[in-house]
């Protein structure tokens, strides 16, 4: 019994300890912040929408809108953001809960977790400046496909984060699937510039929408940060 008792008291405090660490880790990695804060704020790609528009051809973009807020300050396993995109013409587009971290390999990684409940997910819109509305979601009402986490690295030559999904492991429909390449970067000005290249792919591998398909291959759509936020 003194075994089991002495045994259950090193399995507390060895997880305290972790905690405390995973918590000062968290604290001193200026990389993964400075990651994390490259993320925070709202962008749209308006500017490049309206390019198209001004030449008087089918726009190769729709307009969309991203927006990046902190969540969960409390927690020590990374930092965690709701997300939520639009396309403003048309409708809302979705919304999720990220979580941005270090993994054991010390590559940034960005999980990404989607609401089960599409309609209760929604009640969240626009919410993401209040960050008690957050408070009571539970993990298991989340769901993620380790397929469409991305990793990401800093490329000291470009001075930027650039970051890639699974190839064939992010499914959308049945076996279709996305692919998806992020890279994060500042202008001379200081404005943060977020270029997605999205390409999805059916069954065989062959891409049917996205930056390789319409107008060959067109290109990123490229979000300019119109508003930035602070960490805390």
């Amino acid at each position: 019994m003194k075994i089991i008792k002495s045994l259950l008291i090193t399995l507390v405090i060895s997880a305290g300890m972790s905690l405390s660490v995973q918590a000062q880790n968290l604290e001193d990695d200026a990389m993964l912040k400075k990651f994390v804060e490259w993320h925070l704020g709202f962008t749209t790609n308006v500017e490049q929408r309206d390019k198209d528009l001004a030449a008087k051809v089918e726009p190769r973009w729709g307009l969309s809108e991203l927006r990046f807020q902190r969540i969960w300050h409390n927690r020590t396993d990374g930092y965690w953001i709701y997300y939520e995109t639009s396309q403003p013409d048309v409708r809302p587009d979705r919304n999720q809960i990220w979580r941005l971290y270090r993994n054991d390999f010390g590559n940034l990684k960005v999980d990404l977790y989607s609401f089960k409940d599409i309609k209760k997910g929604l009640t969240f819109w626009g919410k993401g400046n209040e960050p008690k509305a957050f408070a009571n979601i539970k993990m298991d009402e989340l769901s993620t496909v380790a397929g469409c986490n991305a990793t990401y690295h800093w490329i000291p030559e470009f001075e930027r984060f650039s970051g890639v999904n699974t190839h064939g492991e992010c499914f959308t429909i049945g076996k279709s699937y996305l692919l998806q390449h992020v890279e994060i970067s500042k202008m001379d000005d200081g404005t943060l510039v977020r270029n997605d290249w999205h390409s999805f792919y059916d069954e065989n591998g062959v891409a049917k929408r996205g930056a390789k398909f319409k107008r060959g291959d067109q290109g990123p759509t490229k979000h300019i940060y119109t508003e930035t936020y602070d960490l805390n």
